[in-house]
């Protein structure tokens, strides 16, 4: 990729200012890289406090009461997984529509100082790295939060299938082949 010149980078900025291209657009432009691979941006004050927050797993409690919110400045107030980060080794909390806002839940990067991409997102609910997603970066974020895993739901229909399909065998088994018949089974 060619280098982009600070013209062009003011160029890039101000169209994004404007509202012209979004966030994703502009990173898409920048680097050439995957347009879903881009994290929420920080305020000055939380960027802060994710950087204080121990890797993998570390939260609000381990921050000084300096930082805290008011909110969580008693003994075992608030909700324990805001302004969390994720554990490499442990399953990945349930992703909600705010799944990109350390704000919202443990959805801080495990080590970067940095709020999960929607790609990483994405991926965590199995959507494959193909699916296209419609909108601006929070509705982005809010489709694959309140989504129902592609992988999951595979899985269950596969499984239902299965169990249908035994449940069929059985009843043909037990009352003969009724399928090319009008009977009907009152009973199973």
């Amino acid at each position: 990729m060619e280098q982009v010149t600070p013209k062009q980078l003011n160029i890039l900025l101000l169209l994004y200012r404007f509202r012209f291209l979004n966030r994703i657009q502009i990173q898409t432009l920048l680097n050439h890289k995957d347009p879903m691979h881009v994290s929420a941006n920080l305020s000055t004050i939380n960027l802060k406090r994710l950087r204080i927050t121990p890797h993998d797993g570390g939260g609000w409690k381990d921050w000084p009461m300096g930082l805290r919110l008011n909110c969580h400045k008693k003994a075992n107030s608030g909700h324990g997984d805001v302004y969390g980060r994720m554990r490499w080794n442990d399953p990945s909390p349930t992703l909600t529509g705010g799944c990109t806002a350390i704000t919202k839940g443990r959805f801080g990067h495990p080590k970067q100082n940095r709020a999960i991409s929607l790609r990483e997102a994405a991926r965590i609910q199995s959507f494959p790295d193909t699916y296209k997603f419609e909108g601006p970066f929070t509705k982005i974020s809010e489709q694959i939060g309140n989504a129902f895993p592609p992988l999951l739901a595979e899985n269950i229909a596969n499984s239902v299938k299965s169990t249908l399909n035994i449940r069929k065998e059985d009843a043909k088994n037990y009352y003969g082949d009724f399928a090319n018949t009008n009977k009907t089974i009152t009973s199973v």
